[in-house]
């Protein structure tokens, strides 16, 4: 029993290493149309034995929400034939049991997460500057150029070389996970279990990827971090307000440095030149081409609904060429200026699932919510709060990047972790 036990701690630590590791490197381009990350090659061949990990309230919120997509991407295999559909929804149920696994884990801790962000991005910026990314000659447009890390990137077995395989970045994916991992470097920061210089460097490689991005999410998600931070230190362990003139001098020089680089080089910084072209665009126009063709999707799928009722109940699947056949006269008023994907976490479930997987949605949300409360620290319980309404604000409105491979990894690590150090407090408070 003793060996068998030892055999399924080594299995389950390979694969945490592998799922850790997944910012580090491109995935593995298996065919023309399937390119998956060796955590989901492995994974994959496993999953039937993961399946027990699968304890927690919040992975069988997961769980269901999937378990029902699948369902409805099943289904429309008879309109449609989806093979890619029906992978996504397989890939994002292997995922789940990380949390399990990261909650048990020995020797996985928060600082080893932060010392893996930071190798990511130093690969990530050699990439770039290999590849000709240079600071001063700039296109917002061209979506390559931009700082994505490797999430848009495979290694093609046929030509021993890593490639693009997106037209487009995924600069929300890479902007979420770094918001997440200077978090967890300010709340290791807090707890001693890193030096100042080691925060630091990661706040600047989060702060160079934010420059470097266009993601307006990713914007997003670091200004409410930053709120949650800033009023978690301005509270003392009694939850009283309370004002630190050293904080306040550090808040003073930290604007004053930001305001200094945005004004002198603000040109040749990538989300501001986004930011610019936003306003811009609002006000001459009243909205901007991606707003206005996410909510073009919303429109029309709510629509869709009404001539369709009964997909309200079951969801459409994971399967956008049926779904685009069923919607075909209802969205051709509106030309181009609409996605046919939901582009919201919340109506991804809806729309993918129906309405017991939006209702699962919802109590994943709450659930997430109700583990992050249970922090003990002042200081870290809303600096994370912060992050967590920053990412729920984004995938409410702008995508769905918590169940995108790297970001969706990481917050189930996380979970796992934080439900680690709830059970640990809750021993030492019982003692």
């Amino acid at each position: 029993a003793l060996a068998k036990e030892m055999k399924i701690t080594k299995i389950y630590n390979f694969l945490l290493f592998l799922a850790l590791i997944s910012p580090c490197i491109p995935k593995v381009q298996i065919s023309k149309d399937i390119t998956m990350f060796p955590y989901e090659i492995v994974a994959l061949l496993c999953f039937p034995f993961l399946l027990r990990t699968i304890k927690f309230s919040i992975q069988r919120c997961f769980f269901a929400v999937w378990l029902l997509i699948l369902f409805a991407t099943l289904i429309s295999q008879v309109d449609v034939y989806s093979v890619g559909g029906v992978m996504r929804c397989v890939k994002e149920l292997i995922y789940i049991p990380l949390m399990y696994i990261a909650y048990r884990s020995r020797w996985l801790n928060y600082k080893l997460i932060v010392k893996v962000f930071c190798v990511a991005c130093f690969i990530n910026l050699f990439y770039l500057f290999s590849e000709g990314f240079r600071f001063g000659v700039l296109d917002i447009w061209n979506n390559e150029t931009m700082s994505s890390g490797m999430s848009n990137k495979a290694f093609n077995l046929q030509t021993f070389s890593v490639e693009r395989i997106l037209t487009g970045g995924s600069h929300g994916i890479w902007l979420t996970y770094s918001n997440i991992c200077v978090c967890i470097a300010y709340a290791c920061y807090l707890k001693k279990w890193i030096l100042g210089k080691f925060f630091f460097i990661a706040l600047i490689l989060g702060m160079l990827n934010l420059a470097m991005s266009v993601s307006r999410e990713g914007l997003i998600i670091f200004a409410i971090l930053v709120l949650g931070i800033s009023y978690g230190k301005l509270h003392n362990s009694k939850g009283q307000f309370q004002i630190s003139p050293n904080f306040i001098l550090l808040v003073v020089v930290i604007v004053s440095a930001v305001i200094y680089v945005i004004v002198q080089y603000g040109e040749e910084i990538a989300i501001v030149q986004k930011v610019l072209y936003t306003q811009k665009s609002l006000n001459s126009n009243g909205s901007e081409g991606n707003i206005a063709m996410r909510i073009g999707g919303w429109i029309v799928y709510f629509k869709s609904i009404i001539a369709n009722p009964l997909y309200l109940i079951v969801g459409y699947g994971f399967n956008t060429d049926a779904y685009l056949a069923i919607v075909k006269d209802i969205a051709r008023p509106y030309g181009e200026k609409w996605v046919p994907i939901p582009e919201s976490f919340f109506v991804e479930t809806l729309m993918y699932g129906g309405l017991l997987c939006f209702y699962f949605g919802i109590r994943l949300w709450i659930k997430m919510y109700q583990i992050i409360r249970e922090i003990g620290n002042n200081s870290i319980r809303y600096s994370v709060i912060g992050l967590f309404l920053g990412i729920l604000f984004g995938n409410i409105f702008s995508g769905a990047t918590i169940i995108s491979d790297v970001v969706y990894s990481y917050v189930l690590i996380c979970l796992g972790l934080l439900l680690r150090y709830r059970e640990e407090l809750l021993t030492k408070k019982n003692n």
